[in-house]
């Protein structure tokens, strides 16, 4: 759930003013918030921001734990109530992300993924452009694996689809995972997995049964 405070400005017709739109992760769908900004927004969950720039009103996004300062920039934010750890992925533009508990703040530029521990209150910020790519997947309907172990898959193919998996016979949950799978597509997904580990898959009654 993401509640925003974004109060309208009354002066400007809406097609003038510079506008800051928001795209949920739950749903897709996005929505788009007049500027100037006389409040932070709060967030809390998934979104990809897309700022138009103006200089002469920049405001903030306050998440738990977190504050981020912007102008003119496209980034996605993660920042889940109760999770540990909070993602800040740039694709343009700049921002200023700072942590609540430590007051420490850091610069972010296009490419980087900046990651704030919210029980430390320690900001690391990489160079990671194929992460942040991967940070906006679902936006294209993509679950996005690099390296991930087949356990790791299938709990977020659970999630994702609304289903259990069962196993039967052997199979390495270990084994490493590469690739993409659709969001919005079950079939396809299971599919993917029939080819990749050589396995049968069949779905009955939201059960998801794997057979070696």
């Amino acid at each position: 759930m993401w509640p925003f405070s974004a109060p309208m400005p009354e002066a400007e017709p809406l097609s003038s003013c510079p506008m800051v739109r928001v795209w949920y992760s739950t749903s897709g769908r996005g929505f788009p918030i007049p500027r100037p900004i006389s409040t932070a927004l709060r967030a809390e969950g998934e979104a990809f921001f897309s700022v138009a720039k103006d200089s002469l009103h920049p405001f903030s996004i306050r998440a738990e734990g977190l504050d981020v300062r912007v102008v003119g920039t496209k980034f996605n934010l993660f920042a889940r109530k109760g999770v540990a750890l909070s993602r800040l992925s740039l694709e343009e533009g700049k921002v200023l992300f700072t942590s609540l508990a430590s007051h420490r703040q850091t610069a972010v530029w296009p490419g980087q993924v900046a990651v704030l521990d919210k029980q430390t209150g320690r900001i690391s910020v990489e160079q990671k452009p194929e992460e942040v790519n991967d940070a906006t997947a679902w936006q294209r309907n993509e679950l996005v694996f690099r390296n991930a172990t087949l356990r790791h898959v299938i709990a977020v193919m659970e999630t994702t689809y609304g289903v259990k998996f069962r196993f039967s016979g052997r199979l390495n949950m270990d084994d490493i995972f590469t690739g993409t799978l659709p969001s919005n597509n079950l079939g396809e997904g299971l599919e993917i997995i029939r080819h990749s580990y050589h396995v049968r898959a069949e779905q009955r009654n939201g059960v998801v049964t794997i057979t070696k």
